[in-house]
């Protein structure tokens, strides 16, 4: 279970070139979502620092929540019943910040991050292998990060190797030939993957 089916990440990747995984604020948050046709909805149950964005094509229904908020898992829990109008349970799961929100607070005090559900020992391999060693852009000119590498494999992993390891170039294989199958423009697809891959290589995977 995750955020899979909320998420049109290959629509995004062709009508975007990309899918925004956090945003220095919630203004440049409303100000992507005005220029790209989305929409911002806050969630019932009076949740503080939490929204919902929405976008009919590519078809993205989000959950975004501020980087400092307590009480995220709870919250996310009851967003993902209110849009799907179901309950779920999270022994396995983690709910993930999509960038991890220690590292984003101190880059962005006030910044803003897509929120998914995804197996636990596969955010933790994420976690420990991938994203502590990327460096993100926090220039001044600079107020979106989007979904790469770590993000992605935590999107599509589905299984872990025995004894808890996650084999990234498997998963990212798997990936590749899954969405080969969709009517997506293949050689946006084949740039994704490309660059994914120069990703594994720079961080010397």
């Amino acid at each position: 279970m995750n955020l899979t089916h909320l998420m049109d990440l290959p629509g995004a990747l062709e009508v975007f070139g990309y899918m925004p995984a956090a945003f220095r604020n919630v203004h440049a948050l409303e100000s992507w979502a005005n220029n790209h046709r989305a929409t911002i909805e806050k969630p019932g149950g009076n949740l503080p620092k939490a929204r919902f964005l929405f976008c009919q094509y590519p078809s993205l229904t989000q959950v975004w929540m501020k980087a400092d908020k307590a009480n995220y898992r709870r919250h996310a829990k009851l967003m993902l019943e209110e849009l799907d109008d179901r309950e779920y349970t999270l022994a396995e799961y983690d709910v993930d910040h999509v960038v991890a929100r220690r590292r984003l607070r101190e880059m962005w005090p006030d910044s803003w991050v897509l929120m998914q559900f995804c197996e636990t020992g596969i955010n933790r391999a994420i976690g420990s292998k991938v994203e502590r060693k990327i460096r993100y852009d926090c220039h001044d000119d600079v107020d979106r990060i989007d979904i790469g590498l770590a993000e992605f494999i935590k999107l599509v992993a589905t299984t872990m190797a025995p004894r808890g390891r996650l084999d990234i170039h498997d998963a990212l294989g798997k990936a590749e030939l899954s969405y080969e199958r969709l009517s997506v423009d293949a050689a946006v697809m084949r740039s994704w993957f490309s660059r994914l891959r120069n990703e594994l290589v720079r961080l010397g995977l």
